[in-house]
Order: structure tokens, then C-alpha cells, then sequence
């Protein structure tokens, strides 16, 4: 699964770690079950990879922790 933000979400992994801390849009595109909702409405546990649409120029693997986000 890849997930799109918006390029102004990921300027670099460390803003795109405060843009999920903040709770920014996260999108899943699949066919299958297509969902858009805020990053701080996905649970804890959850892991992704993610990339700025429309450019995919940037992916980096995601991670939520009861601490906040990982990103690497």
C-alpha cells in the first residue's frame, strides 16, 4: 500500500513527520477501498510507505507509535 500526501506535507522525512504529528490529510488510492482521512485518526501500529503526489519524487516508510510518527 502507498499512501499520497501533498507535496507542501513532505518537504523533507522531517517535515513530513511534523505534517503527520499535526495530523495532515493521508490518502489511500487503492481500488479497492479508496480512503482519504487525517493522520491522527489512523491507529496505533499502523505502517505504510508514503510519497508526495502528484510528483513521487519522495517515499519513505511510516509508522505510528504510542509515542507519535516514524518516519525512516
Amino acid at each position: 500500500m502507498t499512501l499520497i500526501v501533498k507535496p507542501q506535507d513532505y518537504p523533507s522525512k522531517k517535515g513530513l513527520k511534523e505534517a503527520l504529528d499535526a495530523g495532515c490529510l493521508v490518502h489511500e488510492p487503492s481500488m479497492m477501498g479508496e480512503w482519504t482521512r487525517t493522520a491522527d485518526l489512523l491507529p496505533v501500529g499502523f505502517r505504510g510507505v508514503v510519497t508526495n503526489h502528484p510528483l513521487r519524487t519522495k517515499f519513505a516508510k511510516i509508522e505510528r507509535t504510542p509515542g507519535g510518527w516514524k518516519v525512516s
